[in-house]
Parts: structure tokens; C-alpha cells; sequence
């Protein structure tokens, strides 16, 4: 997988591509070794999650993502850079979590009883602190959104989309 994309950023490269993304949270595990072994910019999503958690003063939230996610250290270790610690779900609620994006949300299951199951876990991470919470996945604003809690709900994607058209514009 990894020099597929190799592949495709020297790709993006040689067309003249000005700077390249990596559109899924889960494949920036391999963010660094990307970065070392291409020579076209990339935009971090992670980056990107961690500067606007900082516009937003969080210094507490929590991540919410695919299991896979939610238990390496890419996203912890940018945020605990950016002077933020990480909060994720118990191993039974990454389970839930993990298994509601594979078994509905990939396709295009959206049910209310999950969406319950999702803002119950939230809820503990706010009880333990959080001031906001990552969508660190691309299915999962389709089911939860900002009015749906009182705190910060940072959709990955649309941060990242947002920050790659302001690079595009300067």
C-alpha cells in the first residue's frame, strides 16, 4: 500500500501538481515516511485537525475514528505537540465505534439507534474532560453533526478540505 502511494504522489509530481492530501485519517499513520520519500508537499490531515483544535483553545478531546485510529499514536503524538491531550473511547466502545463505521456507515446505514450509541460514548469523553471531539473518520459526520452537541465536533475531512483550498489560494 505504502508505494502505491509513493507511486501516485510521484506522480502528482511529475504532472506538476503543486502539493498533494491523503483525503482518509486511517493511511496518515504513514504520513512521516511519505513526506521522507517524496519531494511534492503534503497536506496533513492530522496537521491540520491540530491547528484548528488550537484556533478553537482545546487542550483536552476527544477521537473518535476506525479501531485503528483510535489506538495508534499518529493523531496523539501531533496533538501532544500542539500542547493537547487525547481522550478515545474504552476498548468496548472503540469496538462499537469501529463496528457501526464497517457495518452501517460504509454503507450508507444511518441509523438513530447508532447515533445514540455514538453521543453516549461522547458523552464519556466529555466527562472525562473533553472539549471537543475528533470525527477522525470520513463516515462519521453522516451521523453526528455540530447541533447535535454542545461541544466541538471537528469533522477531519472538512478541515482538511478547508485547509487544502486556502494552500490552493495562497
Amino acid at each position: 500500500m505504502e508505494e502505491d502511494l509513493v507511486d501516485a504522489l510521484n506522480a502528482l509530481e511529475q504532472a506538476k501538481a503543486d502539493f498533494a492530501i491523503i483525503a482518509t485519517n486511517t493511511m496518515h499513520h504513514i504520513y512521516d515516511s511519505l513526506v521522507k520519500r517524496t519531494n511534492i508537499p503534503i497536506l496533513s490531515l492530522v496537521d491540520a485537525v491540530c491547528d484548528h483544535a488550537n484556533k478553537l483553545d482545546i487542550n483536552k478531546i476527544g477521537l473518535l475514528g476506525t479501531k485503528f485510529t483510535m489506538t495508534h499514536d499518529f493523531y496523539p503524538n501531533a496533538l501532544a505537540k500542539a500542547g493537547i491531550e487525547t481522550l478515545v473511547p474504552s476498548p468496548e466502545n472503540q469496538t462499537i465505534v469501529n463496528d457501526i463505521i464497517f457495518d452501517e456507515l460504509v454503507k450508507g446505514i444511518i441509523r438513530d439507534e447508532s447515533k445514540s450509541k455514538y453521543l453516549k460514548i461522547i458523552e464519556e469523553l466529555v466527562d472525562q474532560g473533553a472539549q471537543g471531539v475528533i470525527l477522525g473518520c470520513t463516515e462519521i459526520p453522516l451521523l453526528i453533526k455540530q447541533e447535535d452537541l454542545k461541544i466541538h465536533v471537528l469533522d477531519s475531512s472538512k478541515i482538511h478540505a478547508e485547509a487544502a483550498l486556502k494552500y490552493a489560494l495562497e
